[in-house]
């Protein structure tokens, strides 16, 4: 008899790419089958061509179908951070049994403040920012990614090395066998397709959704998040019905670049209690 293996898809947050997960990639290759998207207009060679998630979820499901193909699969659990989380979130409550479990990284219900809803960015800084995306997107996400981080994290070689990376005009992609671009290297990211999924971030209201889902998942947030405070966190930990809540005291928005130590452990402690049948919420 095959032995089942656990997969694991990875899908990163706004205005970044796959790439934010190899320190979690090669800790946990090993144990699990790692796999990761790029989202449209951030590397993917699809489009964002909405204000809501249904690229995301286009992405989401095609990288499912795969896996699920292969029959030693023991199931999916999905890893997000951010955006990412809540395009998981949104795709295990419109097919549940998707994923056997869900790890949200700086996720909520939504990004924005609404009625009812107090913990997130105020509708009025996300419309500047988003105008700050169509008059000038290099300058705009040059000062947006800094903000993922407290300034003690700014200090560490991993964080320097992420802003580095994401720098304007951000990463490049060279073509494959069988791409359907021409031979060479081009930009990775698409601005206005990235600006699109900002809209969409203003868009997004997912407590609805929250209600649906059901399997085992782990929400993790940095205290000092000044992207998406904790208090989105703690709340949407509130709406789920199979949770547990890790926070990380002196991480910012991206724990899982600042304290990769502690935040692989407790990933890997996750995927074992799914895999036993043995997950605790609360």
């Amino acid at each position: 008899m095959t032995n089942r293996v656990t997969d694991l898809l990875l899908v990163h947050g706004w205005a970044t790419d796959s790439y934010v997960w190899d320190g979690i990639v090669k800790e946990i290759a090993g144990e699990v089958r790692c796999h990761s998207i790029d989202l449209p207009g951030h590397g993917g060679l699809n489009h964002w061509d909405s204000d809501n998630l249904t690229p995301a979820l286009r992405e989401i499901e095609a990288k499912t179908e795969t896996v699920t193909d292969m029959d030693i699969t023991g199931g999916i659990i999905g890893i997000g951070w951010s955006l990412g989380a809540m395009a998981l979130l949104k795709a295990q409550a419109e097919r549940p049994g998707l994923f056997s479990g869900l790890i949200l990284i700086g996720a909520g219900a939504s990004f924005i403040k609404r009625p009812g809803f107090e913990y997130g960015q105020s509708k009025i800084r996300l419309k500047k920012m988003i105008d700050g995306m169509k008059d000038d997107a290099f300058e705009t996400v040059e000062k947006f990614y800094p903000l993922n981080f407290t300034p003690t994290e700014l200090e560490q070689p991993e964080v320097k090395e992420f802003i580095n990376r994401y720098a304007p005009p951000g990463p490049v992609s060279c073509t494959e066998p069988n791409d359907k671009r021409p031979p060479g290297c081009y930009p990775a990211f698409n601005y206005e397709e990235i600006t699109s999924a900002l809209v969409t971030l203003g868009n997004i209201d997912l407590r609805e959704e929250t209600k649906k889902i059901n399997v085992p998942t782990l929400i993790i947030h940095g205290t000092k998040d000044s992207v998406l405070p904790v208090e989105a966190g703690t709340a949407l930990h509130g709406m789920l019905t199979d949770s547990k809540m890790v926070c990380f005291e002196a991480s910012g928005h991206a724990p899982f670049i600042t304290e990769q130590t502690r935040f692989n452990e407790i990933v890997k402690t996750f995927i074992n209690e799914v895999e036993q049948g043995n997950h605790n919420a609360r």
